[in-house]
């Protein structure tokens, strides 16, 4: 296969995972979109197993549930094919969150025990930090404060081997819940003052107001225990 081709095709997905954070989704969407089409089209399967991880990041959303599925089937198929465990994890995991929304939650929870025996065969402290992360979100959804704890602290410690700006603020928001839960909001609040800061906002809001609703919580949760 022509090397520019390859490249091309790295190179879009990279792009649209790496804008997801935009607030249109337009771009992100047909950038992605080329990439798959493009490896479609050069029979490159590595590089459609890249364009539809690329693709499922970039277009992700409460609107894309069933596509977002169908991408992660298809990403999963093809790294079977091709032997790459590192994709079939991806593949599985990217369809956790619509099997959540849909809640088809016994699903969501074999995906995500079918990536921990993946991520643990391959010692990937990203996969690692990916899978017990999911299972933080899990333990909190389902009301397991105990669990969620323990995993919570887990996925922070793998964390420290990843990327520190990337999973900080799930570690933050996770702990954030499990305060929230424990009526304790004063113990994270500080943190979430620090991940907002640095952050504009679509909003253009000051940090005292974006960052109110924590404040404004726990002192609900004052009130409600005074009444």
């Amino acid at each position: 296969m022509d090397e520019d081709v390859e490249l091309r095709i790295r190179l879009l997905a990279r792009i649209a995972a790496a804008l997801r954070d935009e607030p249109s989704r337009d771009r992100r969407a047909a950038l992605g979109r080329e990439a798959v089409a493009l490896a479609r089209r050069s029979g490159d399967a590595a590089g459609l197993a890249y364009a539809l991880d690329g693709l499922v990041m970039a277009i992700r959303g409460p609107d894309t549930v069933e596509e977002c599925l169908a991408i992660g089937t298809e990403l999963s198929e093809v790294a079977h094919r091709l032997g790459d465990k590192e994709r079939q994890v991806a593949g599985l995991m990217h369809r956790v969150g619509p099997l959540l929304t849909l809640a088809r939650v016994s699903e969501a929870v074999a995906h995500v025990d079918a990536s921990a025996r993946l991520a643990g065969e391959l010692r990937r402290p990203h996969l690692l930090w990916d899978v017990t992360s999911s299972r933080a979100m899990m333990a909190l959804a389902a009301g397991r404060l105990g669990d969620a704890a323990v995993l919570v602290e887990e996925a922070h410690t793998l964390a420290r081997r990843v990327q520190p700006e990337m999973t900080l603020p799930v570690y933050e928001v996770q702990r954030f819940t499990l305060c929230d839960f424990r009526g304790a909001l004063e113990e994270v609040e500080p943190a979430i003052h620090g991940l907002v800061a640095p952050l504009p906002g679509p909003s253009g809001l000051p940090l005292p107001a974006r960052s109110r609703p924590c404040t404004d919580r726990k002192a609900d949760g004052r009130r409600a225990r005074a009444g």
